[in-house]
């Protein structure tokens, strides 16, 4: 009668843990559903997720206790058909229990050891050995450095590419594609393509034609981008000019004849299809 009772404990307790497993299981997997394109969804439902875990640890671990209970129920304690039941019950938890513990060492290390010591050997039961300790160790480290080298170069990543969106052709790309009506479409690709090509200033890009540029982007983008090209070198010399001319008229004391220039005639009706 005894065995009734703890066994009849072992089944409410495991009937409980199995039904609430499963109702947070599907809310999480609904929430999965509507909330999963969210960047921060699994570390927000990371608490969820280890208490449905530790659900599914306990219910485990109950099934085992409640299939030896009621085997011994049933068979007796010392009858052979007991005894080989009850192996090949335990055979079956060791062996999931060894591929888990196995994966866990593999895959999350750092993970397992954030975990309290207390409900580390639940975790990963290999902590029980010494061989097991150092595996974990092990594991650890690499997986540390691992991360540490990603997030280096994570770093350099963003650095290149904060370098690239300041250079003075990505800031001619983006205006480019604004006057072209495409302020939201990304142009690192064509600053890359460029780069590639070691044309790392606009003054660069003088002299080389719409076609040529259209090799590394699209035409319209490449016309423009050879339009503003040609208007950022005449302003340049347009300014040469004014200066220069400024510096004349303060030692001759003489009108300044700028507004009849050639190329102030270029600048204010647009026309840049010939330098002079």
């Amino acid at each position: 009668m005894e065995d009734y009772r703890y066994f009849g404990a072992i089944l409410a307790v495991l009937i409980c843990c199995n039904i609430f497993l499963t109702l947070w299981s599907s809310l999480l997997w609904l929430s999965a559903i509507v909330y999963g394109s969210h960047k921060d969804f699994v570390y927000s439902a990371r608490k969820l997720i280890g208490f449905c875990s530790g659900l599914l640890g306990i219910t485990l671990i109950l099934i085992t206790a409640g299939c030896i209970s009621a085997i011994h129920i049933n068979l007796g304690m010392g009858n052979p058909e007991s005894i080989i039941l009850t192996g090949f019950v335990i055979i079956l938890q060791m062996t999931g229990v060894y591929y888990f513990n196995y994966m866990n060492l593999a895959v999350a290390p750092l993970a397992i050891c954030q975990v309290p010591e207390l409900l580390r050997v639940f975790y990963c039961p290999a902590m029980l050995t010494a061989k097991g300790r150092e595996k974990l160790k092990i594991s650890s480290k690499e997986q540390s450095n691992n991360l540490r080298a990603k997030v280096n170069a994570e770093r350099e990543k963003l650095k290149d590419d904060k370098d690239l969106i300041n250079s003075d052709i990505s800031l001619l790309l983006r205006t480019a594609a604004t006057n072209l009506g495409r302020e939201n479409h990304d142009i690192s690709i064509y600053a890359n393509r460029l780069k590639d090509e070691w044309f790392d200033d606009p003054k660069q890009l003088l002299g080389e034609s719409v076609v040529l540029l259209s090799r590394y982007m699209p035409y319209r983008l490449a016309k423009e981008l050879h339009r503003l090209v040609e208007a950022e070198f005449l302003e340049s010399i347009y300014v040469n000019q004014l200066e220069t001319a400024g510096a004349e008229n303060r030692h001759s004391k003489q009108p300044s004849m700028i507004a009849d220039h050639p190329l102030t005639e270029q600048i204010v009706h647009g026309d840049f299809s010939n330098r002079s």
